[in-house]
């Protein structure tokens, strides 16, 4: 799934701030946009996490997992927000990246 340049390019900054700070947030419509889909499926977590690798691996780590809160009906954040699991200390359901693109 190829995404725009520039949506590729504000999904790098989104993983950078995650690599950077331990966190970070992507609005439903957002990911949804990003990705030119209606419904959110495994594909853009495929990419996200292949994208994440790519992060890590550019700085010389190894893959970091990373959890994902904000998945399900009764989110109430409006998006999804990718924790690495040291960081991941904030209220909310909570899954790894990797479960997702299976």
């Amino acid at each position: 799934m190829a995404l725009e340049k520039h949506h590729d390019s504000a999904l790098r900054v989104r993983l950078d701030e995650l690599f950077l700070t331990g966190q970070t947030f992507i609005a439903w419509p957002e990911l949804a946009h990003w990705f030119n889909v209606e419904r959110i499926a495994k594909k853009p977590y495929r990419e996200i996490h292949d994208m994440w690798e790519e992060t890590c691996m550019r700085r010389g780590w190894k893959t970091m997992p990373i959890e994902v809160r904000g998945l399900g009906p009764s989110n109430p954040i409006g998006g999804i927000r990718l924790l690495r699991p040291y960081d991941a200390h904030l209220d909310g359901d909570k899954q790894r990246l990797d479960d997702l693109t299976v």
